[in-house]
Parts: C-alpha cells; structure tokens; sequence
C-alpha cells in the first residue's frame, strides 16, 4: 500500500459487516498453550444476537446496543475452560515481568541456528487491555529495540489515527517472531521466519495473553491472524470482528508498502471496516 491511500472508514453502526450471515459463526482453534482449552473465534453478527436473546448492553462508544460479550461466550465454551482464581494486579505484574526479562535473554533460534538479528523486540506492561500482534521486529525495530518504528508503523498509526505516544499507551505489543529475522535472499528484502522459528517464539505470546487478559486483540497481517483465529485468507477476515476467549479480536492487513492486497477497492472498504471495529473499542476501553 502507498503511504498516500487513506482507509475509507464506514460509520461505526455495527460489529461486523451486515452482508455476513446472520447467524453466529463457529470456529473452533486449539490453541496448545493456555491449559489446552479451545478459542472460539465467533463471527458475530450483533443485531441477530440481539433478536436471538432479547437482551443487551448499552456501553458502546457509538451508543449502538450490543450482547454483552460474556452472554454471547456462554453457550460456546460451556465446558471447555476451567474456572480460575483470577490474579491480583501485583501477581500479574510480577510474573509479567519476569517472562519479559527471559524474553529479553531469549537465543532460542540463534541456538537453533537460524539467522536471526539480536535483541527480541517487545514492548508494554501488565494493565494494558490491548495486545497488538505482528508478525515480525524489521531492520528498524531491531535497531531501535522498539516495535512498529518503520514506515509499516507509521502507516499503521495514521490508520489508527494515533500519535506515537498514544500508540504505545494504548497496546502491549508483540509479535510471532521476536527477533529481526534477517536480510533475505541476496540480501534484498527481509527473510520470512520459518515455522520453526515462529513454534519456538509461541510461548512468549501464550504467556502474555494469560497473564494480559486483553479486552481487545489487533492482529496484523495474515500470519498472526492465522495463529490466533484460524483465518486463512485476509478476505475474509478483513472488517470482521471475532471473540478470542474474553476478547474482541479485530484483523487488520499489514500496512506494509510492498503489499497489493490494498489497491483493490473491495478491500481498502473492508480495511475502513476494521479500522473502525479498532478504534471502537479502543473508546470503550478508554485508551484512545
């Protein structure tokens, strides 16, 4: 995408798009880290689960009703996660914490002989109700020691409408590789982590969305959308909303200039979608 192409943002009257199905969509990801319960991401359209329960909530930015997001959970995960003793503020702190130093200290894919670029690039604290999911640290961030410090987080910004600073308040940032994986082939361009590298860097992620317990999960690029909802094409993911445990989870493309999947029309409306899914909760939340 060029820097100069703006999201075409739809009045934030809905959840998803209202040409989805109007009925709740299952999709059921085993997720191998967080105690071996499912994550259901639920596409969900908001007017027909109101009809369906006649009941609902009035705490959206937009002052559209919607079910409250433990009413629409309920009968889908009705045996599949056990009840847990929920932390305190400073447990959660610490134990963030500490996987934050052992990340920091990571050579796992060094040790593993892959090329990657030292140090593992994160950045946030525990309270945050954000969490951002990348794909990868680039040749900036790993020099910087900071995410989302290129041209791709520039853009990403201005989709989101947020400065710098508002930015880093507002998400916990992570990635599924930590580390800048390299330059790739003649050294042009940036080499794609192999799946190797992205199982060995898993439980960075499954340890912070235990310990984070986001209200709202952005993923960016298809990659992080597969790993955490199963989406398999950015199509058809692009402007919809899922629920990812307690989360709302919204995809977004990445905002990198070398992708063409924004010069179709179709798809820089369904970005303007997701852009304002973000921004909407980021409002509830307070954040933003």
């Amino acid at each position: 995408m060029g820097a100069g192409v703006e999201p075409e943002i739809d009045p934030p009257s809905r959840l998803v798009d209202a040409a989805d199905q109007a009925v709740l969509e299952r999709l059921l990801v085993p997720d191998e880290g967080d105690h071996g319960a499912v994550v259901i991401g639920v596409e969900v359209d908001v007017e027909d689960a109101r009809a369906s329960r006649g009941e609902c909530c009035r705490d959206r930015v937009d002052g559209g009703a919607i079910p409250a997001l433990g009413e629409i959970r309920h009968g889908f995960e009705q045996g599949h996660r056990p009840t847990l003793r929920p932390m305190s503020r400073s447990t959660v702190t610490t134990q963030l914490t500490k996987v934050q130093r052992r990340n920091a200290r990571c050579r796992r894919c060094l040790e593993a002989g892959f090329p990657i670029v030292l140090p593992p690039v994160f950045a946030g604290h525990s309270g945050q109700r954000a969490y951002l999911f990348g794909l990868a640290p680039g040749r900036v961030e790993a020099e910087t020691g900071l995410p989302w410090q290129g041209r791709a987080g520039r853009t990403l910004r201005r989709w989101l409408r947020l400065d710098e600073e508002t930015f880093f308040a507002s998400f916990y940032c992570a990635s599924v590789t930590r580390c800048f994986p390299g330059s790739g082939v003649f050294g042009r361009g940036v080499r794609r982590a192999t799946r190797a590298e992205q199982s060995l860097c898993e439980s960075w992620r499954r340890e912070e969305l235990r310990l984070l317990e986001p209200a709202l999960v952005v993923t960016v690029g298809l990659t992080p959308a597969a790993h955490l909802l199963g989406v398999r094409r950015l199509g058809d993911a692009i402007g919809k909303s899922f629920l990812l445990r307690d989360a709302i989870a919204v995809p977004l493309p990445h905002p990198s200039a070398a992708s063409g999947w924004l010069n179709d029309p179709t798809n820089r409306a369904r970005l303007g979608k997701a852009v304002t899914h973000v921004r909407r909760e980021l409002s509830r939340l307070n954040v933003a």
